[in-house]
């Protein structure tokens, strides 16, 4: 296996379009950059295969912006996600147009509604936004490195340096040096064994984040399409049904960030779907595109200013010999099962068990598999690099899927787009808490947190649906 070594001011570790919109900031500050990405950047990733739509929002439809978000989202949001999402959306989104993106503007309430963009002909909207994007960036002077994958973050005197990522088309391991990292290696839904997400979308981010020290939050908000979940909940529709039709969508949950990406641990930014947005149980149609654009700014800004104001770091000594050895015992493994059995096996857990139809005996299945999945990665026999690239991937893929399936059984309640069958209606009297996870001394440690709900605003009894909500008649 090639090792290599090199360094930047800016790492980016994700192509589509919080990962891009990162770039683009940090160019514009004056930061080098190097952006790596599983698939070539701005191509198969979530933003690209999207509906194309983005929140729009007038100035003086902030507040009602805000009210909008915290009824959807069961006002468990995260306040500071949300604060700063209502203030940027309104310049943020328009000014795209200066990157080549085309909006078209669809009204829905005064002052609210969506922009909506389009691909070339044959492509998904999404390819409207994430094109131009990828040019853009390209024409900042960012590095860019396709078909490259982090298998760990790179921590020293408590903050992330940097990053490890593999090649398979090379058969080889980077390892990058840089003041500042930002995750926005998008969501997981690709973890449950249907989802209408891109098959590269397996959580990798949450579980390097964990990893590396840095807190997730509300991991059990994961929304699903699912047609007619209030029948669901009320035994009144057939379940294998919808187990049939149904697919994951979406993370509301995330790595913990302050509102301008910045993680708990120095060095680190998260935006996109990888990070815990301000949405909370449920989202906005629309809310996912505009999140993305309004975050990778921040957090490309914040990673510029880090950079300038930090001596770039070294990459530690001995960790990229120590990384190759770890997974070269892979390679050396034989007999075991192989990774996509593996993969296979945990998407299958988490659909049967921890997906649309859940409750506690369930859950505490999927908790006793996913456990079992991931002390078999160990045994994997990987005989080329793809295969090593899945096995690590499945390595991750099962602590970003434990960490889903705790927070799933922690939370006796249904809210938003999180149901349990065992627990059919939110509880306000019980549930208006955030939690959080961090590692500590390589233990899952949990903390809740009130959520903090304006008087003006609620709480009433959140909604309960499916996939992307639209807006509200009255919030």
């Amino acid at each position: 296996m090639k090792q290599e070594v090199t360094s930047t001011d800016v790492l980016i570790l994700g192509g589509g379009g919080a990962g891009l919109r990162a770039a683009i900031e940090a160019r514009r500050l004056g930061a080098e950059v190097l952006l790596l990405s599983k698939a070539p950047a701005g191509g198969a990733s979530c933003t690209s295969h999207g509906a194309g739509y983005l929140t729009y929002c007038a100035a003086g439809a902030r507040d009602e912006l805000r009210r909008q978000v915290l009824a959807i989202g069961g006002y468990v949001n995260d306040r500071a996600m949300l604060e700063a999402f209502v203030e940027d959306v309104p310049t943020r989104i328009p000014e795209l147009a200066a990157y080549g993106v085309a909006l078209a503007r669809e009204d829905v309430l005064p002052g609210l509604g969506y922009w909506r963009t389009a691909g070339a002909e044959g492509q998904r909207a999404g390819y409207g936004l994430t094109a131009p994007l990828r040019k853009a960036v390209d024409d900042s002077g960012a590095a860019v490195l396709d078909g490259a994958s982090a298998t760990r973050l790179l921590v020293a005197g408590g903050a992330v340096v940097g990053a490890v990522a593999y090649q398979p088309s090379t058969d080889s391991l980077l390892a990058i040096a840089a003041s500042a990292t930002v995750l926005a290696t998008g969501g997981g839904a690709a973890l449950w064994a249907r989802s209408d997400n891109p098959r590269g979308t397996t959580g990798d981010g949450f579980a390097l984040a964990l990893d590396a020290g840095a807190a997730l939050a509300n991991m059990e908000f994961v929304s699903f399409q699912c047609p007619d979940v209030p029948a669901i909940l009320d035994g009144t529709a057939d379940r294998g049904e919808a187990l049939e039709r149904g697919a994951a969508h979406y993370f509301l949950g995330g790595v913990a960030t302050d509102g301008h990406g910045r993680t708990a641990v120095p060095g680190l930014l998260a935006a996109g779907e990888v990070a815990c947005g301000p949405f909370g149980a449920a989202r906005l149609g629309g809310a996912a595109f505009a999140e993305i654009i309004v975050f990778g700014a921040r957090a490309g800004g914040r990673a510029a200013e880090r950079a300038a104001a930090s001596r770039r770091p070294s990459v530690p000594p001995g960790v990229i010999g120590a990384e190759a050895e770890r997974l070269g015992r892979l390679r050396g493994n034989s007999g075991g099962p192989s990774a996509a059995e593996l993969r296979r096996r945990l998407a299958e857990v988490m659909w049967s068990h921890a997906g649309l139809v859940k409750d506690a005996p369930s859950l505490g299945r999927a908790a006793h598999a996913v456990e079992a999945l991931g002390q078999e990665v160990a045994a994997v026999s990987a005989e080329n690099p793809d295969d090593l690239l899945l096995a690590e991937q499945t390595r991750l893929s099962c602590l970003t899927a434990r960490e889903v399936v705790r927070a799933s059984l922690w939370r006796e309640e249904s809210r938003g787009a999180f149901w349990r069958l065992d627990h059919p209606r939110p509880d306000n009297s019980r549930w208006l808490l955030s939690r959080r996870v961090r590692l500590e001394e390589g233990e899952p440690a949990a903390t809740l947190t009130p959520a903090s709900v304006p008087a003006d605003v609620g709480p009433s009894e959140p909604p309960i649906g499916a996939g992307c909500f639209a807006y509200l008649t009255s919030a």
